[in-house]
């Protein structure tokens, strides 16, 4: 199966049955989209990938300053394409099923300042519709 039809089934089961949003549709096309120009560079196509090939994709994807959230998604976005194919039987084995992806960084909220809650709590009292 060719690299352009494997995605067009995913694109088409990711609209159809997993419903996704757009966003996430157009963000799981592009990862594989680039991970595809990557493995065909290296004369592979999608359905021959090895576990090897897809994780030195994910070093190099950090190598190259990728935050850790885009290399989760990318890492997200290809166990789910290769599940899929394995689903459909076009594959035996997901060779994306153990890539080893660092957690992305959650930032800390931010604490307002005393001069901001002094603010917040000299807003109009919640005695009518405007307050």
């Amino acid at each position: 199966m060719t690299n352009e039809l494997c995605m067009q089934q995913f694109a088409a089961y990711l609209k159809e049955e997993k419903q996704v949003s757009e966003n996430t549709l157009h963000s799981y096309l592009r990862d594989i989209r680039q991970m595809a120009d990557a493995l065909l560079r290296q004369n592979t196509a999608l359905t021959d990938a090895s576990p090897e090939q897809l994780q030195a994709y994910v070093d190099i994807m950090k190598e190259n300053g990728k935050s850790n959230a885009t290399i989760s998604r990318c890492a997200a976005s290809a166990k789910c394409f290769y599940g899929y194919l394995v689903a459909q039987t076009v594959l035996r084995v997901n060779p994306a099923s153990h890539l080893n992806v660092e957690k992305p960084n959650h930032k800390l909220p931010e604490i307002l300042s005393n001069g901001e809650v002094e603010l917040l709590l000299a807003q109009p009292e919640p005695i009518d519709l405007k307050g």
